[in-house]
């Protein structure tokens, strides 16, 4: 009888950290690399980055575009 009870606290641990794990996951898209949250950044091209700087105006149009061409287009 004890090791029923064994088994079933265990099977409600393992209920409990799975559905942690599922929550975190699902809040950012799935986890590392998903599309929001702080890790959101991670996903971004080279190119999607700088045209974010530039649209925040952190960089100028010429270079934009020098770097623009340094990454081959």
């Amino acid at each position: 009888m004890m090791i029923f009870w064994v088994v079933v606290l265990a099977a409600i641990v393992l209920l409990v950290v799975w559905l942690v794990r599922q929550t975190q996951g699902g809040a950012s898209g799935g986890g590392a690399g998903g599309s929001g949250g702080p890790g959101a950044a991670g996903s971004d091209t080279p190119r999607e980055i700088l045209k974010k700087r530039y649209a925040r105006g952190e960089i100028d149009k010429a270079e934009y575009e020098e770097k623009l061409k340094d990454l081959g287009g």
